[in-house]
């Protein structure tokens, strides 16, 4: 019987490694399963927690097909843009995103230790709303309650995400999908 990789995967096209370095199709699958199934990254990456990879991609020649279609150089596979809240890597979720998208999207997610919301942080006897713009984080506004303080952020992540994806649009850097795909994502 054949080694799984993560337990879960099978490599059924042989050599996967050329002058001692993974081919990328091979690294890209081996991390995806690693996201899913590590128990060692999930300790680390909690937000990976509950998250799995669709049985077609459990054979790494299925997934070199789609891989084959979708990839772009540089760009990292994103399961959730499509289908908010996804778990499931898979051919009908997944799609390549930019580096620096993929991170506006996935920035703030974490629960923080305060019990605050995301975006949000004391200010004496008020909440101050700070968000990543332009990948620094921006003073928004000051509110005097945690719900006001929440919703300038939502507003302030969505305006933000929908700029970048008319930036990326126009330079051709996104499909014109996954640009539609943005224009639909909401904040958390």
């Amino acid at each position: 019987m054949k080694k799984l990789v993560q337990g879960i995967g099978e490599n059924d096209m042989g050599k996967v490694v050329m002058n001692g370095k993974a081919l990328p199709f091979y690294d890209a699958w081996s991390s995806m399963l690693g996201r899913c199934y590590s128990q060692i990254f999930q300790q680390k990456n909690p937000s990976y927690i509950g998250c799995s990879v669709d049985p077609k991609w459990h054979k790494l020649s299925e997934f070199k097909k789609w891989y084959d279609i979708h990839y772009i150089e540089g760009y990292q596979l994103d399961k959730d843009l499509k289908c908010p809240g996804n778990k499931v890597y898979g051919p009908d979720t997944c799609q390549y995103l930019p580096p620096a998208l993929n991170v506006l999207l996935t920035c703030g997610k974490s629960k923080k230790k305060s019990g605050l919301p995301v975006g949000v942080y004391m200010n004496g006897n008020k909440y101050q709303v700070r968000c990543c713009i332009d990948k620094i984080s921006t003073y928004i506004s000051t509110h005097d309650t945690i719900e006001d303080a929440s919703a300038a952020y939502v507003k302030a992540k969505e305006d933000e995400v929908r700029r970048v994806a008319a930036e990326l649009c126009v330079r051709k850097e996104i499909t014109k999908e996954t640009y539609q795909d943005l224009l639909k994502w909401k904040a958390s």
